[in-house]
């Protein structure tokens, strides 16, 4: 049975279905996307294949993690772009990490409280511990450790902020370069899913990992699975456009460095203690082992030493726009507009897919039906000039199919017409739908044979009260009818309700 499955799943006719219902379908696959001070960074899984690009950033453009001349990095994103993909229309959807720089963590713990008060207690102690002013910043939180041995029942939770300044204008210019954010998180916590993903650290154990860059050294201390603190020592000697660092200051910086993580860790953290130290470097392999083996304090430490080209914070990224959309749940520095921007950009792209569809199927009909006609045309002529006056019953028979179909062929191009000129109308049905749905409900999937049949809509909200509030707005439409919310098409999933609906589509005027 076993061999059986392996060679179903070789044959080429079923990769080739496989292939075609992946392009039919809306999920197009979300790359990763790591800007830094030097460079551009994007990897993308498609069909089991790595795509892979980078771009060398002018100095200027981006100093110390922030954009600083925004026209060169919307050409930079350009260039980058058209090296992906040579399609000018096609919008590339990224996960998108930001250097950690300005970004802020923030551990803490909460004590036994009710699952449904977590959300407001959590909220009220992360504008409380914000590192800097609430109303300027972008935060987000996930929990880490939800601890319930011993009677405690404490849960750990990671909380992050970032300027909304300095995310707003890295998102602006990668949606006018042509890209669709996803979401927005830092390298750190980009680099450590990579790690995890690659079975280079497990999620139950402390690491110190260090990130050598052209920037400078970035020290994270991962727990549980993700970074809970970073640090970013930056190159101070400068050298032309470049931070440079001699190979002796390098050694003491780095051993420095060290002893500062691991001191910190042991007064945050005692109760456990780190044991490997996982440096990602593209060169200088043989000083980092130097330092550490120098030093007594470091010999009862695990150090690896593993280059970037095994993994990278762009391809943590795209780790996690493999997630569905509805399944992500990690931390995420995007503002509710970008959100809202992404699943437009979805939905159109979505809707132009199944146009190209429908006009790639009427074209080849038509030009089916044009070769048949002259094909019958010639038929004719020659029937003619042989003289031929009377056509036999069968042949008259089959003139009259050959007629009933030219017939069909003209009402389908009518139709055909009648759905081009609706394009822009459908669209404002759309649009419609997502400003009825409101913040509580988020539609997931549309479906319709055609506008003369009942309409179905897929859809998660918080809760029950939710869905049916939807579906009492749609039925106050006057286009829609019979609009019905069945009982055995709501269900739970978490902390989502899942729901479907079915209405009846009396009009395209909105």
């Amino acid at each position: 049975m076993k061999d059986f499955l392996n060679k179903l799943k070789n044959n080429k006719l079923i990769i080739k279905i496989d292939y075609l219902l992946r392009k039919l379908s809306s999920n197009s696959p979300i790359g990763g996307l790591r800007v830094m001070d030097s460079s551009v960074q994007f990897v993308e899984f498609k069909n089991s294949k790595i795509i892979q690009s980078s771009f060398r950033l002018p100095p200027g453009i981006i100093e110390n993690g922030r954009l600083v001349d925004t026209e060169q990095f919307i050409e930079a994103l350009k260039e980058m772009r058209n090296r992906i993909t040579s399609n000018p229309r096609k919008i590339l959807q990224v996960v998108l990490s930001i250097p950690i720089n300005d970004v802020y963590l923030q551990s803490f713990k909460l004590p036994g409280v009710a699952e449904a008060n977590v959300d407001e207690a959590v909220e009220l102690n992360l504008q409380m511990i914000s590192p800097i002013n609430i109303e300027d910043a972008y935060y987000s939180w996930q929990e880490t450790d939800n601890d319930k041995t011993g009677g405690q029942g404490q849960i750990e939770i990671l909380g992050v902020f970032a300027l909304r300044s300095i995310v707003d204008t890295f998102v602006n210019s990668l949606q006018k370069a042509g890209f669709a954010v996803a979401a927005v998180e830092f390298s750190s916590i980009s680099l450590v899913r990579d790690m995890i993903k690659k079975n280079i650290i497990v999620s139950q154990k402390p690491y110190l990992v260090i990130e050598i860059t052209t920037s400078g050294m970035n020290f994270i201390i991962a727990r549980n699975g993700a970074p809970n603190f970073h640090y970013l020592y930056p190159w101070k000697e400068i050298q032309g456009d470049e931070r440079v660092i001699s190979a002796q200051s390098f050694k003491i910086k780095l051993n420095d460095e060290i002893e500062k993580m691991l001191n910190f860790h042991s007064t945050h953290w005692n109760e456990e203690n780190i044991k490997d130290i996982i440096v990602v470097s593209p060169a200088l392999k043989k000083e980092i082992l130097e330092v550490t083996s120098d030093n007594k304090k470091f010999s009862g430490f695990n150090i690896k030493v593993i280059g970037p080209q095994v993994v990278s914070v762009a391809s943590g990224a795209a780790f996690r726009g493999s997630i569905p959309r509805s399944k992500d749940a990690e931390l995420n520095l995007a503002s509710i507009g970008t959100i809202e921007a992404f699943r437009r950009d979805q939905v159109m792209e979505f809707i132009a897919t199944w146009r190209n569809i429908l006009f790639t199927t009427f074209g080849f009909l038509l030009v089916l039906f044009l070769v048949s006609s002259i094909f019958l045309k010639q038929a004719s002529n020659k029937v003619i000039e042989k003289g031929a006056t009377v056509l036999s019953t069968p042949k008259s028979a089959e003139l009259q199919v050959l007629q009933n179909r030219a017939n069909e062929f003209n009402s389908m191009i009518v139709t055909f017409n009648a759905i081009r000129s609706q394009r822009q109308i459908f669209s404002q049905f759309i649009d419609k739908m997502y400003k009825l749905a409101g913040d509580k409900v988020v539609i997931n999937h549309f479906g319709f044979k055609s506008l003369a049949q009942p309409i179905t809509v897929n859809g998660t909200a918080n809760d029950e009260a939710a869905a049916i509030e939807f579906k009492n707005r749609l039925n106050a439409v006057s286009q829609f009818s019979n609009v019905k919310l069945p009982l055995n098409g709501i269900s739970r999933s978490g902390d989502e309700v899942l729901f479907t609906i079915n209405f009846n589509l009396l009009s395209l005027k909105f």
